[in-house]
């Protein structure tokens, strides 16, 4: 009995707490995501340059608020292999958009959009080169 009323409390607290609960307020749509389809616009590293010290990645990513809500979020990258490489230093960097110059996002509900934006990393000591062509590892922090 004991144990069913802690089973039946953790359960709770899980509920309430919305842990295992998936976000899917805001999409990245990529060809990795399965609401993608053939020929629809999607998100992918366009490019990227050294300046100086500094590794720019341009990317185009397409996101979708699939909520009836204005959300603001910003969004944050990293590439694990990059670093891993030497190729460039710090595990995260935060998107700007290359229109405004914002590292806030906005979308209106049920919105999708393309945003053009740049992520920075200090560059590494390692050989000059991407190890793939792939877009970051993309999280989207909504704002309160």
């Amino acid at each position: 009995m004991k144990r069913l009323f802690c089973l039946l409390l953790v359960a709770i607290l899980l509920i309430l707490s919305g842990c295992g609960e998936k976000n899917d307020a805001l999409i990245l749509i990529d060809e990795l995501n399965e609401e993608y389809e053939a020929g629809e616009l999607h998100s992918y590293l366009v490019d990227y340059r050294i300046d100086d010290d500094k590794v720019v990645f341009t990317c185009n990513l397409y996101i979708e608020n699939t909520t009836q809500e204005n959300k603001d979020f910003e969004i944050f990258g990293s590439y694990k292999e990059d670093v891993k490489s030497s190729f460039i230093l710090g595990k995260e960097m935060k998107a700007v958009d290359i229109e405004t110059q914002s590292d806030l996002f906005t979308l209106q509900p049920l919105e999708k959009k393309m945003f053009e934006v740049e992520f920075v990393a200090h560059k590494g000591d390692g050989e000059e080169i991407k190890a793939n062509r792939l877009l970051p590892e993309i999280t989207i922090l909504e704002k309160a």
